[in-house]
């Protein structure tokens, strides 16, 4: 059990699934990123507090749920954007980062949104 995230039916040929790890793994590595970028992502709307989103990074990543929706694949580009400047901060002990940007390299290669399952 945890989060697993794909793309395209799970019966077509065109299918790609990560699994992320535990639910709580994947709130531990986002609050790494946010405190990593300068904020602290308990202090967020949508999260323990009631700070609204501005200005701060990695939005698509941060400001998203973890078990439930998924990215178009318009918002794709900017993702892969996202995780590439996350790669860059080194806090990735878990591959997520790499987990996430193959899926959104199979969203751009077969034109289908990212779903979390």
């Amino acid at each position: 059990m945890g989060l697993d995230v794909h793309v395209g039916e799970y019966e077509s040929k065109e299918y790609v699934s990560e699994h992320l790890g535990a639910y709580s793994g994947f709130a531990i590595w986002r609050k790494t990123i946010s405190n990593a970028a300068g904020f602290d992502l308990d202090e967020m709307d949508g999260f323990d507090g009631t700070k609204p989103w501005t200005s701060e990074p990695f939005q698509l990543i941060l400001n998203h749920s973890d078990c439930d929706g998924g990215y178009s694949v318009e918002q794709v580009p900017e993702l892969l954007q996202e995780l590439y400047d996350i790669k860059e901060l080194n806090v990735d002990d878990y591959d997520q980062s790499d987990k996430l940007i193959r899926l959104c390299k199979a969203a751009l290669l077969l034109n289908k949104p990212i779903e979390f399952a």
